[in-house]
């Protein structure tokens, strides 16, 4: 059976090819998929057409298909959720790193670009259906008039630019989490915690954010993080967070180093950077969190003055690679063979790459850091 459902829309991201498991994928309007349901269904047809911005620029949306014949536990909203979390955390991880060394105004920075549209088409292809925690109903399909968020532009999305390495592995660990009997301790809370990480991932407000929406967010982020660094049978201290992220796989000499002195249970510890920047994050969390004093300077790193927010999400994508385990682990060909070199070093650097984004990120944070490295050797 190859037959495949629409279950949501996304209006506010353009997205250029599909992402996808043998059972669920988020793909363009154009994929063929998509387009058979169209032909087959007119009112399917009708309502991808009804969308356009607040200026009255027509697009389509991309959308979620299912497998007709998935297992039942599939169809649940806390797997379809999942999974939009994390190819919005694969992407939100890099282009926030990006940002922060050569910022551009269209990356999906926000969860908002891939937040679910609430009207769908219904089961019968007839009507529209809509079921929130506000909202119940069914409406007509030539009546609605479907828009993006007036609050963003609608990026344009490439597979490509997704932080691959976490991308592959979260897909292949979603299928397998939501078809086990008996799920993983360690896929719980690594699904627990992406829908923390989404949700600090959104915009802190709109036309009227303040630096208190910010302290907010780098709450729950700091949340994500300790989802992520739970013991199975015990409680977790910022100390387990700290650990997680001083044992990463870093790339770069000086993010390896444990020069920050980080105060823990009233003793001064050698951490690195990256511990080093997660406990500003808890002293933010504390002051927002338990009402104490707080202004602009609160969320400001000392020395570069950047604000401590900009680093939650590429900590949180250390943090989620080590919990991962994510390792290149192809085995190094001979020197003796210059192709199966040159291919070997293609793949590291492909796997590579996107971390080099995250830690060339984190360097900002040092007045004068290490000049990075510009090749990756055997």
């Amino acid at each position: 059976m190859d037959e495949w459902l629409p279950v949501f829309a996304l209006p506010n991201v353009a997205l250029d090819k599909a992402i996808e498991t043998a059972l669920v994928a988020l793909v363009p309007p154009q994929d063929p998929r998509v387009t058979r349901l169209r032909d087959k269904h007119q009112a399917f047809n009708q309502f991808l057409g009804r969308f356009s911005d607040s200026f009255g620029v027509r697009f389509e949306p991309a959308v979620i298909l299912l497998k007709a014949d998935a297992p039942k536990m599939f169809f649940d909203i806390g797997a379809l959720s999942s999974f939009r979390n994390l190819i919005a955390i694969s992407a939100i991880v890099q282009n926030r790193a990006l940002n922060m060394r050569h910022p551009h105004n269209h990356r999906a920075v926000f969860g908002e670009v891939f937040a679910f549209y609430p009207w769908m088409i219904d089961e019968e292809y007839q009507r529209l259906r809509v079921r929130t925690p506000a909202l119940m109903g069914i409406h007509y399909v030539g009546e609605l008039q479907g828009q993006s968020s007036p609050a963003l532009s609608r990026p344009y999305v490439t597979v490509s630019s997704l932080d691959a390495p976490i991308l592959q592995d979260l897909l292949r660990r979603w299928e397998h989490h939501y078809g086990a009997e008996k799920p993983d301790w360690r896929n719980v809370k690594i699904f627990r915690s992406l829908n923390m990480a989404y949700h600090a991932s959104l915009m802190p407000a709109l036309s009227d954010a303040t630096f208190l929406d910010v302290g907010r967010l780098i709450c729950l982020w700091v949340s994500a993080l300790e989802i992520l660094a739970h013991p199975e049978k015990k409680e977790v201290y910022k100390e387990d967070v700290f650990d997680l992220l001083d044992e990463a796989h870093w790339e770069q000499g000086v993010l390896k180093e444990r020069s920050y002195a980080v105060v823990s249970k009233r003793t001064s510890v050698e951490r690195t950077l990256a511990a080093w920047l997660c406990d500003k994050m808890y002293d933010c969390r504390n002051d927002f969190l338990h009402g104490n004093p707080v202004d602009r300077n609160s969320i400001r790193l000392p020395d570069t003055n950047r604000s401590i927010f900009e680093y939650a999400a590429p900590l949180y994508r250390m943090a989620l690679a080590e919990t991962l385990e994510l390792e290149f682990d192809k085995p190094k060909p001979s020197l003796a063979d210059p192709k199966a070199c040159a291919e070997y070093l293609a793949a590291r650097r492909s796997f590579v790459d996107p971390q080099r984004v995250i830690e060339d990120a984190l360097l900002t944070a040092v007045v004068n850091p290490e000049p990075p490295e510009d090749e990756v050797s055997p």
